[in-house]
């Protein structure tokens, strides 16, 4: 299956490269990892859909980021 090239690239490439912080929201099953994994393949990526990852970033955060240091979460 081939990419979809979504007319928010742009902007948001602009925005992530201008600002500290993006916040990338939308519906379920509507693109949003694929777009950050597409545009920004080497940022790191945490998924808190893992019982595991959620429960190490609650319990020790300090040693969650250290370890991982994921650019997007």
């Amino acid at each position: 299956m081939s990419y979809i090239h979504r007319a928010i690239t742009d902007i948001m490439q602009k925005r992530v490269a201008t600002s500290k912080c993006f916040l990338l929201t939308g519906t379920r099953q509507v693109g949003k990892s694929t777009l950050i994994k597409h545009v920004f393949p080497e940022f790191h990526r945490a998924n808190f859909d893992d019982r595991l990852t959620r429960l190490q970033a609650k319990e020790e955060p300090k040693l969650f980021y250290e370890q991982s240091d994921p650019s997007f979460y």
